[in-house]
C-alpha cells in the first residue's frame, strides 16, 4: 500500500475562497434586505403625506358646507355673503336666500397642504355638489359631497 501525503502548500487558498463566499452570502443578503426596507419606507412616508392630504381636501368640502349654511337665510344679507353667493328670491315669498354660488376655489393651509375646491350648486334645489382635491408635496387626494 501506499500512502499519499498532501502538503500544506496545496490548501493554502481554500480558507481564503471559504471567507469570500461566506462575505459575498451576508453581501447579497444585505443589500437585498436594505432594498426592501427603503421601499418599506418610501411607502410609509407617502401615506403620511397621503393623510395630510385628505384632510387638505376635507377642509375645502368643509368650508363650502360652512359656507353653505352661513349663506341660507341671511337676514339681511351680509356683505361676507354676497361674493361668494348668488343671492335668490325664495319662491314663497318670505326672505331672499342668498346660496353659494357654482365656481372654482382655493387656499392653503397653516401646514403648506392646499386644496382646489369646485363647486356646483342645483338650480333646482338649494343644495349642490362639490369636488375638494388636496395637495401636500406632490401628493393629491380627493373628497366629493352632495349638500342640501
Amino acid at each position: 500500500m501506499s500512502t499519499v501525503y498532501i502538503s500544506k502548500n496545496s490548501q493554502k487558498g481554500v480558507s481564503i475562497f471559504l471567507a469570500l463566499s461566506v462575505l459575498s452570502v451576508f453581501l447579497g443578503i444585505s443589500l437585498g434586505l436594505s432594498a426592501i426596507l427603503l421601499s418599506q419606507l418610501r411607502t410609509t412616508n407617502k401615506a403620511g403625506l397621503s393623510i395630510v392630504a385628505f384632510h387638505a381636501a376635507d377642509s375645502g368640502l368643509e368650508w363650502v358646507l360652512w359656507r353653505h349654511s352661513e349663506c341660507i337665510g341671511t337676514e339681511p344679507i351680509s356683505v361676507e355673503c354676497l361674493s361668494p353667493c348668488v343671492i335668490e328670491q325664495d319662491g314663497d315669498g318670505g326672505d331672499d336666500i342668498c346660496l353659494l354660488e357654482s365656481g372654482y376655489y382655493g387656499d392653503v393651509l397653516d401646514s403648506g397642504a392646499e386644496y382646489e375646491l369646485e363647486f356646483e350648486r342645483d338650480l333646482n334645489d338649494v343644495g349642490g355638489e362639490a369636488t375638494s382635491t388636496g395637495i401636500y408635496r406632490g401628493t393629491r387626494r380627493s373628497a366629493h359631497a352632495d349638500y342640501d
